[in-house]
């Protein structure tokens, strides 16, 4: 069963596969980083979760809400917790991040949550049915999107309140 799963899989999901554990190694090191390339891998994780919640549940549903007060709501605590000196804004556009391994991990997290979803679903679709694992399934990659979306959200306040730290 496991073989025939693997070989159902599309080419697609192995490359992305391929680029979040790239990006994630990326991440465990100290770097400079402009903000838009610190937006991309949210971004793809954030549309990982909507085509996923479109694909099972539709996107006019209670999961697509449940889900996204979820990250919000992660988001903002993560990032009002996050320590100052993981980042530091150098000029108008480009911040210094402390390396982490927390990005790869929470990309793995959501990539094989995900899979896994997929899996589940293509097995038992009347899973989809089912109230209380569609409010598990909204609640736990919204979190997860959530952690993700606050090292953005920290970045975002951090323009808003910081000047440019001189690099000697």
């Amino acid at each position: 069963m496991l073989q025939q799963i693997l070989s159902n899989t599309p080419v697609w999901v192995w490359v992305l596969l391929a680029f979040l554990v790239q990006r994630g190694v990326q991440a465990s090191r100290d770097r400079e980083v402009s903000l838009r390339m610190l937006l991309i891998l949210p971004l793809v994780m954030l549309g990982i979760s909507l085509n996923s919640l479109a694909k099972h549940y539709g996107l006019e549903s209670w999961p697509v809400m449940l889900w996204g007060s979820t990250m919000l709501l992660t988001g903002w605590v993560v990032a009002q917790r996050m320590q100052p000196e993981q980042m530091v804004r150098i000029s108008a556009d480009q911040y210094r991040l402390q390396g982490s391994w927390t990005p790869l991990v929470l990309m793995m997290t959501i990539f094989v949550g995900k899979y896994a979803e997929n899996v589940a679903l293509a097995i038992v679709p009347a899973l989809s049915q089912q109230n209380t694992y569609v409010a598990i399934s909204s609640l736990f990659f919204g979190a997860l999107n959530g952690v993700f979306f606050a090292r953005v959200w920290r970045v975002l306040m951090l323009s808003q309140s910081a000047k440019p730290v001189q690099i000697a």
